[in-house]
């Protein structure tokens, strides 16, 4: 079934988009982001609740067939991010410091979600639009208006549907999910068992890139964050170096070490750290340096084996200098992403159509829009080694996940997210159209999983099978 973006709709999404883009609020603080996607979701007939899990700038946006009778039974806690970290408490323990989320009628009501991001990224100068230095490098902005629109057009489909059929039933949540950037909300909904607890059938997000191709089956990198602590002992650098326990000295060994360890791990592996903290004085020993470290691996189970030996590295480093050394894991580790065999497939089928209809947006140039209908002939696949990390890699390991990333190659002439380049291309005309098309094809692939009881139960055993499309 074609689910077009209707005009209302769209100009609604694109106001959002534009709304986030001039009012880029870095992770923890998307207060103004999430106040206006509730309202927009309420506007539009969903019933929403904010703090979703207990998280500040998080939201849930429902609607259903059944209205009144199947509300939504929400428990929220009173946990709190600081801005732009996660709860210090919520480091895993079940029961405690999590939220209890459940549907009157969860598991019997087909139900999707469409995930929403907004945060925005710090160090972009003169090219933030509100003098912040903040801004939407990585299209979050274009993120949440797509869930938006999917949402939005999803349950217009729904409406009608229900008119002619009153024994059709299904559910529709729009998840607002904030820090993406960061510690990752979804990280901390996908432990407490968010999206399951909700029935979800299948959650959908896109993303936009500057790589050539249209992407529905992507890679992503489980990570750690680690910070090490060495402590030693100050003493004079040049009147009494012997008395002193060089903690400067245990970083540089721990940095060898690592490096020497990338030989040894599978090719997908990837560490990199800086050191924040490296001495006061070239006349003093340092006697307390920081290392922060990333490591990252195609697969969450193998992280743990790097995270380990990295440990190792620390370790030795502190036994070989004298010094202590602190090891703190931050709370949240960033999965690798399940991929969805069914999920894909049918997405794929959807692209033409909707690429076809995205082409008609205004403000394209004859030869964009060529270029946006080409592009969804282009299809690439995703190679782990290029891949980064993000937390809809866990929600894909507690509901079946769909992932599609678009392309803005035409237009951003070599930019890619994060670039500085990249911040005027996720609002921009082409960015628009693209909206209107991973709008669609979320929407549609959406639709066949609350319709089609087969499908629905496709997409399922590819979950449970932890199936990876090769």
């Amino acid at each position: 079934m074609e689910i077009p973006i209707s005009g209302d709709v769209f100009r609604r999404a694109l106001q959002i988009s534009a709304d986030l883009w001039n009012h880029p609020e870095v992770s923890g603080e998307e207060r103004h982001a999430s106040s206006l996607l509730l309202f927009n979701a309420a506007a539009f007939g969903f019933r929403t609740a904010a703090e979703l899990d207990g998280i500040p700038n998080a939201f849930l946006a429902a609607w259903d067939t059944e209205g009144e009778e199947e509300q939504l039974q929400i428990a929220g806690t009173a946990g709190e991010a600081a801005a732009g970290n996660a709860p210090e408490e919520a480091a895993g323990a079940e029961g405690e410091g999590g939220a209890a989320l459940r549907t009157a009628s969860a598991g019997r009501i087909p139900t999707v979600a469409f995930l929403a991001e907004y945060d925005a990224l710090p160090g972009y100068g003169s090219l933030s639009p509100d003098g912040s230095g903040s801004a939407h490098a990585c299209g979050h902005n274009w993120i949440a208006a797509a869930a938006f629109a999917a949402a939005v057009s999803l349950k217009k489909a729904a409406e009608k549907r229900k008119a002619e059929d009153p024994s059709f039933r299904a559910r529709i949540l729009l998840l607002g999910t904030p820090a993406e950037e960061t510690w990752g909300a979804k990280i901390k909904m996908a432990e407490d068992r968010v999206f399951s607890s909700l029935g979800i059938d299948a959650a959908f997000e896109c993303h936009l890139s500057g790589r050539p191709g249209t992407c529905f089956e992507n890679r992503m990198l489980a990570q750690a964050e680690i910070v090490y602590t060495f402590h030693g002992k100050a003493s004079h650098a040049a009147a009494h170096p012997e008395d002193g326990i060089n903690a400067l000295d245990a970083v540089n060994l721990a940095f060898q070490g690592i490096a020497c360890l990338r030989q040894q791990v599978l090719p997908d592996t990837k560490l990199h750290g800086i050191i924040t903290e490296g001495g006061t004085a070239c006349n003093v020993i340092p006697d307390r340096t920081v290392m922060d470290y990333y490591v990252r691996s195609g697969k969450k189970d193998y992280l743990e084996n790097v995270v380990e030996r990295v440990n190792n590295c620390a370790r030795g480093a502190a036994l070989m200098t004298g010094c202590t050394v602190e090891i703190r894991r931050n709370a949240f580790t960033f999965y690798d992403i399940r991929n969805n065999a069914s999920l894909i497939r049918r997405a794929l089928e959807k692209l033409p159509g909707a690429a076809e209809r995205a082409a008609q947006s205004e403000g394209l140039r004859a030869e964009e829009r060529e270029d946006l209908t080409a592009d969804a002939g282009r299809i690439r696949q995703d190679s782990v080694f290029g891949a980064v990390s993000g937390d809809i890699g866990n929600v894909s390991y507690d509901v079946p996940a769909f992932y599609g990333v678009f392309s803005t190659a035409p237009v951003s002439c070599g930019a890619d997210v994060h670039d500085r380049e990249y911040v005027a291309v996720t609002d921009s005309a082409y960015a628009h159209a693209l909206l209107a098309e991973a709008a669609s094809v979320m929407a549609e692939t959406a639709w066949d999983v609350l319709t089609d009881r087969a499908f629905r139960e496709s997409v399922r055993r590819d979950f449970e099978r932890g199936i990876l499309t090769e």
